[in-house]
């Protein structure tokens, strides 16, 4: 399975590309999937592989968001969002021009689409433990 995913911003992260179906996807992703909803208030069935990366659709089963987790590795410009220190994501996104908003589940990067999800009590010397990069146009 795909373990290396680089993020371009709201069109694809690694082979997973914006409003690609669902069949294509699992073809690309070369492991077996689970389908589940992700919460009891989900509209759409989303699909897990190796329960490391979701990837979730809408009502005509296009992708408009992956969620990555630990060991995948999710890199913009090289750097990788879900092993650097949320201290060093935050100089890096400065420097290339882009804010780092924190919210309720950590650290948002709206020009990427990417949510960060941080423990509560992390401080910025911890790293993301999950990472959110939404595909469909922003709201």
């Amino acid at each position: 399975m795909i373990k290396q995913f680089d993020l371009t911003p709201r069109q694809g992260i690694g082979p997973i590309q914006r409003g690609m179906s669902r069949d294509r996807v699992r073809s690309l992703m070369g492991c077996t999937h689970e389908e589940f909803f992700k919460s009891p208030f989900a509209a759409f069935p989303t699909d897990s592989f190796d329960d490391v990366i979701h990837v979730y659709y809408d009502h005509d089963e296009q992708v408009v968001g992956v969620e990555l987790f630990s060991p995948s590795q999710v890199s913009y410009k090289d750097l990788d969002l879900l092993s650097a220190s949320i201290s060093e994501i935050k100089k890096h996104m400065v420097r290339w021009g882009f804010a780092v908003e924190p919210v309720e589940a950590g650290y948002e990067i709206p020009a990427l689409g990417v949510v960060l999800y941080a423990a509560e009590d992390s401080n910025d010397m911890a790293r993301a433990e999950a990472a959110y990069v939404a595909l469909a146009d922003a709201k």
